[in-house]
C-alpha cells in the first residue's frame, strides 16, 4: 500500500499527479478576482458578483469545476488502496505495543479516508472541496507533529487528542456551509459521520470502500460489481425505476458477467427455466421417474374426481366446476411451480372460505353464484401476484398453529352442519353460521327422508371402516380408492333404481361436456366488495402449502423457491377463473398421496389432472346421474380429517396462552362465521405479538455452582447470588414498546429487594435500542444513581454500544462500568472499583466534536 505521509515535512501528496484540466486554481477562476474565491464558495462564482462573464460562462466553468473536484476524490481513493487495507491485517493504531510503522500507516490511512469522505460533503454543499483538501493535509500534518512529535509511541491520549482535533475542524468546515433546510446537508451529515465512525476505528476500511466503489459506479447502468456487497448497496441507493431495470436486465441476460457471455441457445434456455421451471426439470426427465410418478399420478386422479365434485357442491358451485378446478390451475401450476409434489386443486378450506365469502353477498341466481366464483377467483390470483411483487410472504405469520388449528376444526364443523340438509333430505337455505345450520334442522326435523339417512349412515361406515382396517391397498403405498367405488356405485344405483323421482333423492343433473370456453367475469362494483375476502384466502392457503411444501422438499432433498410458488398460484387462479373454476389451493392429502406413493417429479400432479380431462370429455353424461348424499358423504369424510383433537390437549399441557388462543379462534368460526372468525384469529394473533413484545422475558440470575454463567432464578434453585447485587437481565431490544415495562418490573424487583447496593444488567439479548429506551434508560439511571445504587451493563452488543455512546449513556455512567461479561461485572463491584456518578440531563445535539480544541483549527490555520 502507498505510503501516505502526514509528518512534519513538506511533502506534496499530488506531486506525482498531472494537473487536471479546470483545476480551481487556474481555468476555472480565470477572470475573476481570487479574493471573491473562497473554499469552494459557490456563490462568489455567479454571474451578479462577476459582470464580465455570461452566464453560459458561468455554467461552462461550474461542469469544469465539478469534473475537477470530481478528478481529485477519485486520485485521493486510488491512492490509498481502500480495497487493499480493507483485506489487510494490520492492527488497529491506539495499540501502544504494536510496530511503529503500522500504527502510523494505519492513522494515516484512517485520516486519509475520513478527508475523502469529508470532501465529498464538502461538494454536496458548495459543488467543490479541491482547495480545502490541500489546505487540510497541511493542517494534519500539523496537528500530528503538534500532538505525537516524533515519539514512536505516543500515549492513548495524544492519539485521541490529534483526532478529536482533527476531526473538530472537518466538522466546523461542514457546519459553516450546511442549512438544515437544504437536503444535501444530510448528505453532508452522513459523510461526516462516516468520517467519525473510520477515524475513531468504529467502521473498517471495508465498509466505506463497499460505498466509494459503489458512489463511484455509472449509476443505473452498472449492472454488476464483483464485490457482492458493493452491489447490494448500490441497488440499495438507487430510485425505483434504475432498480426495475437492473432487475430486468440480470434476469433476463444472467446474474454475473460471465451469463451473460453464454451461447445465445443457452441464454434462452435459462432465461425459459427463470421464468417457466418446466424447462429445468423436463429435458432431464427418465423413465425410471416416470415408472414411480404414474401409480401416483393415477391414485391421486382416482382421489381428486369425486373430491373435486363434492369440494364444489361444499362451495355451493355446481359440481361440474370442482372437476374444472382440478384442470386447467393443475396444468398451469405444473409449467409454473417448483414444488415435485405439491397437489393444486380443490381444497376444504378454499371451499369453505369461498362459500362463506360468497354467501355473506346473498346471489339471487346459480348463475349469479358463478359469477361471483369467478371474481373472487381472479381477485385471489391478483393479489398472490401482489405477494409475489413485494415479497409479502411474511404475513402468514400472523397465523399462528394454534390459530390454523382451532381455524380448520371449526371450518370443519361448519362444513359438516352444511352437508345436514342432504344428510336428512331436507331443503335448508345454506346458512355460514354452525348453530344456525343446526336449528334449520331441527326446526324442520320432521320433514327428514328416511332414505338418505340410510344412505348416508350406510356411505359414512364403509368410508370410516376401511379407513381405519384397510388404509392402504394390500402391499402398495397406494390409499384405497374408497370414494372412487362409492361414486360408481351410487351411478350404477341411480341408473337403475331411478333414485330421484321414486326415493325423492336429488341428483346432479345435466352437466356440461368438454371445456368451457374462456369467459371473464367482471364487475367493479362486485369486485371491491369481495376484495376483502380476497386477501383471506390466500393467507390462510399459503400457511397449509408452504408447510407441506416445506416438508416434501426437506425428505426429497430439493430447493424451493417461494417467490416463484406466489407467482405460480396467482397464475393458476387467474387464469383459472376464465375456465370457470373457483379458488384453488394446495391439498393436504393429496400432496401426502403423491410424495408417499412414490411421485417422483411434476409428473405426478400433471398424469392426475390429464385423468380429470379425461372425465371432463368423456364422463360428464354419467355424472349426471350420482346422487348428491353421495357426495355430500365424501365431504363430511373428506374434511373429518381436518378436525384435530390431539392439538388442544397438546397446547393445554405445555402452553396454557396458545390453548386459549385456538379456543376462541374455534368459538368464533362457529359462532361468527368464517370472516369474522379469520379476523378474530389474526386479530388476536396480533394483539398476542404486541402484548409479548411490550412484556417480553426478563430474569433475576445467579450464577451457577462452578460457574461463571449466570441463569434465571426461577428455574436453578442452587444457583448463587451475592449479597447486595442483583443481576437483572432482559432478553429483548428496548424500545418505545416495552421501555414503561422495563421500568415498571426493574421497581417492582428493587422494591421487593430493598437491600440492593448494585444492580448489573444483562444486555446480551438487547438486540436495539431507540430513542425512546435511551431517554428512559437515562431516567432509570438517575433514579438509581439517586438511591445510591451502582449500576454496571454487561454483554453489551458493538452496535448497542455505539448507540449508547452516541447518546451519552457510557460517559454520563462511566466507560469503565460497561463489562464484557456478568462475572466481571460483578467482581468489579464486589472490589469497589465502581464508582456511583451523578448522572446529568440530556446534552444538547451538536454536530461539534471536542470543543476543547476548536480554536486550534483557525489558530493552526493563521
Amino acid at each position: 500500500m502507498e505510503r501516505f505521509s502526514l509528518s512534519h515535512d513538506p511533502v506534496d501528496v499530488y506531486a506525482d499527479v498531472p494537473p487536471a484540466p479546470g483545476r480551481v486554481d487556474d481555468a476555472l477562476v480565470s477572470g475573476i478576482s481570487p479574493d471573491d474565491v473562497e473554499m469552494g464558495d459557490v456563490a462568489s462564482l455567479s454571474p451578479a458578483r462577476s459582470p464580465s462573464i455570461t452566464a453560459e460562462e458561468f455554467g461552462r466553468r461550474v461542469e469544469e469545476r465539478d469534473r475537477a473536484s470530481m478528478d481529485l476524490r477519485r486520485h485521493l481513493s486510488s491512492s490509498l488502496d481502500l480495497k487493499a487495507l480493507a483485506t489487510s491485517s494490520a492492527p488497529e493504531m491506539d495499540s501502544p505495543s504494536q510496530n511503529p510503522d503500522d500504527w502510523r500507516d494505519t492513522l494515516n490511512a484512517r485520516i486519509k479516508m475520513g478527508m475523502l469522505l469529508v470532501s465529498e460533503a464538502l461538494d454536496h454543499l458548495v459543488g467543490d472541496s479541491g482547495k480545502w483538501v490541500e489546505d487540510n493535509e497541511q493542517f494534519c500534518r500539523q496537528v500530528l507533529a503538534t500532538q505525537l512529535g516524533h515519539a514512536r509511541r505516543p500515549d492513548e491520549l495524544a492519539v485521541h487528542m490529534a483526532k478529536t482535533t482533527i476531526f473538530d475542524a472537518w466538522v466546523k468546515e461542514v457546519e459553516s456551509r450546511a442549512a438544515v433546510s437544504d437536503p444535501d446537508s444530510h448528505i453532508a451529515f452522513t459523510r461526516i459521520r462516516q468520517a467519525h465512525q473510520i477515524l475513531y476505528g468504529e467502521i473498517t476500511a471495508e465498509d466505506v470502500h463497499i460505498e466509494v466503489v459503489a458512489r463511484q459506479a455509472t449509476d443505473e447502468n452498472s449492472y454488476y460489481f464483483e464485490d457482492e456487497r458493493a452491489d447490494e448497496y448500490l441497488n440499495e441507493q438507487l430510485p425505483v425505476k434504475a432498480r426495475l431495470r437492473r432487475w430486468w436486465h440480470r434476469t433476463v441476460f444472467g446474474e454475473t458477467p460471465e451469463e451473460i457471455n453464454r451461447p445465445m441457445r443457452a441464454q434462452v434456455y435459462a432465461w425459459l427455466s427463470a421464468f417457466f421451471p418446466i424447462f429445468s426439470w423436463l429435458p432431464e426427465y427418465s423413465f425410471a421417474q416416470f415408472k414411480g410418478d404414474l401409480g401416483a399420478g393415477l391414485s391421486s386422479g382416482a382421489v381428486v374426481v369425486p373430491q373435486a365434485m363434492g369440494y364444489a357442491f361444499l362451495a355451493g358451485l355446481p359440481p361440474i366446476m370442482g372437476l374444472y378446478n382440478a384442470f386447467i390451475p393443475g396444468i398451469i401450476y405444473t409449467i409454473l411451480g417448483t414444488s415435485k409434489h405439491l397437489a393444486i386443486g380443490p381444497a376444504a378450506i378454499a371451499s369453505i372460505l369461498c362459500r362463506g365469502a360468497l354467501g355473506s353477498h346473498n346471489p339471487q341466481s346459480p348463475e349469479e353464484w358463478v359469477a361471483l366464483a369467478g371474481m373472487l377467483t381472479t381477485l385471489v390470483g391478483i393479489n398472490f401476484f401482489i405477494m409475489y411483487l413485494l415479497n409479502l410472504g411474511f404475513l402468514i405469520n400472523f397465523l399462528s398453529r394454534p390459530v390454523l388449528s382451532g381455524f380448520a376444526t371449526a371450518a370443519a364443523v361448519i362444513i359438516m352442519t352444511s352437508q345436514l340438509g342432504y344428510i336428512f333430505g331436507i331443503s335448508v337455505p345454506s346458512e355460514q353460521y354452525a348453530w344456525k345450520g343446526i336449528y334449520n334442522i331441527a326446526d324442520r326435523i320432521h320433514e327428514s327422508n328416511p332414505y338418505t339417512l340410510v344412505i348416508a349412515a350406510i356411505e359414512l361406515i364403509i368410508l370410516f371402516s376401511i379407513k381405519k382396517f384397510m388404509p392402504k391397498i394390500p402391499r402398495t403405498s397406494i390409499p384405497f380408492p374408497t370414494p372412487l367405488i362409492l361414486v360408481v356405485i351410487g351411478l350404477i344405483v341411480s341408473y337403475n333404481v331411478d333414485l330421484e323421482h321414486h326415493y325423492d333423492i336429488h341428483i346432479v343433473g345435466e352437466i356440461p361436456p368438454g371445456i368451457p370456453a374462456p369467459q371473464f367475469h367482471f364487475s367493479l362494483d362486485k369486485m371491491l366488495i369481495l376484495y376483502k375476502d380476497a386477501w383471506v384466502i390466500p393467507l390462510v392457503g399459503l400457511l397449509e402449502a408452504i408447510s407441506v411444501a416445506k416438508v416434501c422438499a426437506q425428505k426429497n432433498k430439493y430447493e424451493l423457491n417461494m417467490r416463484q410458488e406466489y407467482l405460480a398460484l396467482g397464475w393458476a387462479n387467474f387464469v383459472g377463473s376464465m375456465f370457470g373454476s373457483y379458488v384453488v389451493l394446495a391439498s393436504f392429502g393429496r400432496t401426502a398421496l403423491h410424495l408417499n406413493s412414490g411421485g417422483k417429479t411434476h409428473m405426478t400432479n400433471f398424469i392426475s389432472v390429464l385423468m380429470v380431462g379425461l372425465c371432463l370429455l368423456f364422463l360428464t353424461e354419467v355424472f349426471k346421474y350420482l346422487p348428491k348424499i353421495v357426495l355430500a358423504g365424501i365431504v363430511v369424510y373428506a374434511v373429518s380429517s381436518l378436525i384435530d383433537t390431539e392439538e388442544p390437549r397438546r397446547l393445554f399441557r405445555i402452553n396454557k396462552v396458545d390453548f386459549c388462543l385456538l379456543v376462541l379462534t374455534f368459538v368464533g368460526t362457529t359462532v361468527f362465521g368464517v370472516q369474522a372468525g379469520v379476523a378474530i384469529a389474526v386479530g388476536v394473533s396480533v394483539v398476542l405479538i404486541l402484548y409479548e413484545s411490550s412484556h417480553p422475558r426478563n430474569a433475576v440470575c445467579g450464577r451457577l455452582p462452578n460457574t461463571v454463567v449466570y441463569e434465571d432464578l426461577r428455574y436453578h434453585k442452587t444457583a448463587i447470588t451475592v449479597p447486595g447485587v442483583m443481576v437483572f437481565r432482559w432478553e429483548a431490544p428496548l424500545y418505545f414498546i416495552n421501555i414503561g415495562y422495563f421500568r415498571d418490573r426493574l421497581k417492582k424487583l428493587l422494591r421487593r429487594n430493598p437491600n440492593v447496593q448494585a444492580l448489573v444488567l444483562d444486555a446480551a439479548g438487547w438486540t436495539n435500542v431507540d430513542s425512546t429506551g435511551v431517554k428512559l434508560l437515562r431516567e432509570v439511571l438517575r433514579e438509581q444513581s439517586e438511591r445510591q445504587v451502582v449500576v454496571a451493563f454487561a454483554e453489551v452488543r458493538a452496535h448497542v454500544m455505539h448507540l449508547l455512546r452516541v447518546a451519552g449513556i457510557e460517559s454520563a455512567v462511566g466507560a469503565d462500568h460497561f463489562l464484557p461479561g456478568v462475572h466481571e461485572a460483578v467482581k468489579a463491584i464486589q472490589a469497589g472499583a465502581l464508582k456511583i456518578l451523578p448522572v446529568p440531563d440530556e446534552p444538547p445535539v451538536s454536530w461539534s466534536c471536542g470543543g476543547v480544541y476548536s480554536n486550534q483549527y483557525s489558530q493552526m490555520k493563521s
